[in-house]
């Protein structure tokens, strides 16, 4: 059975929230789980779960002032940009959430990691 299970893995604490997690995190939460509930994806193999978790935690570990390494941008860049008519819909706070996070995969100095290093 598929579905029993979500992990969220791209939130950073964020120091300046009073409870550790922006709005704009919150909201951009709520885009990828309403999309995933609405969109049909075919099961990842094992092979490519463990390379999207490897990416993962090497952009986790990665340095919150450098560059955006250019081979990850189209990727969550277009994740991101998939994300836009579901914001749309909601509303211009989701629009403007959204459109922090992708202005944070172009300038990492933005992300609430990169204010606090």
């Amino acid at each position: 059975m598929r579905g029993q299970y979500l992990e969220l893995r791209f939130f950073d604490v964020d120091p300046f929230s009073p409870s550790g997690l922006s709005c704009d995190a919150l909201r951009l939460m709520h885009c990828f789980v309403l999309d995933g509930l609405s969109r049909v994806s075919r099961p990842k193999t094992n092979a490519e779960l463990s390379s999207i978790l490897t990416r993962a935690d090497a952009s986790a570990l990665a340095d919150p002032l450098a560059k955006t390494p250019a081979e990850i941008i189209p990727e969550i860049g277009g994740r991101l940009a998939s994300l836009a008519p579901l914001a749309r819909s909601l509303g211009a706070e989701w629009e403007a959430s959204l459109d922090s996070f992708s202005r944070a995969l172009t300038v990492p100095r933005e992300s609430a990691s990169a204010r606090i290093a």
